[in-house]
Formats: structure tokens, sequence, C-alpha cells
């Protein structure tokens, strides 16, 4: 169990480092639970990002995934739902 926690908080900053990156941020500044489009992720950059997690995760994401899971937590959540069923 302690190792999902630990993997899902690798996630949250996987997707807070990449945000930032994209959007000319510090990664310390999103908060996990902070709404992406709310810091001024679009609609491209939503896409970029979720082929950027499906490469680093190994799995298939659609766009709803990001956009139901609008915070880095959530959509962390979500992945890592993912990668248990893959296991």
């Amino acid at each position: 169990m302690r190792s999902n926690i630990l993997a899902e908080s690798d996630i949250v900053s996987e997707i807070c480092n990449h945000l930032a990156s994209q959007l000319n941020l510090v990664a310390s500044d999103i908060a996990p639970d902070q709404d992406f489009f709310a810091i001024g992720l679009e609609s491209i950059r939503a896409i970029v990002l979720m082929n950027v997690l499906e490469q680093k995760y190994g799995i298939q994401l659609k766009i709803r995934d990001i956009f139901t899971n609008l915070t880095a937590a959530t959509l962390a959540a979500s992945i890592q739902r993912k990668l248990n069923t893959t296991q």
C-alpha cells in the first residue's frame, strides 16, 4: 500500500514538473489540488501533457482523462488506477 502512495506522489511531481515547464512556472508553485486551467493550461498543452504521460507510464489516456481530472492529484490517482489494472 505504501508503494502505491509513493508512486502516486511521484506521478503528481511529474505532472507538476511538466506543467511548470510548459507554462513557464516553478513546479513548487503548482499545488497538487490546483486546477490546471486556472494556471493557464489550454487544450493543445493538455494534449501534449497527455502524450508525455502516456509515454512516461506506458498507459493509454484520453483527453477526457485530463478534462475530468483537473488537478495533478486527481490525474495522478487516475493514472495510478490505470497502472494497477495493467500489472
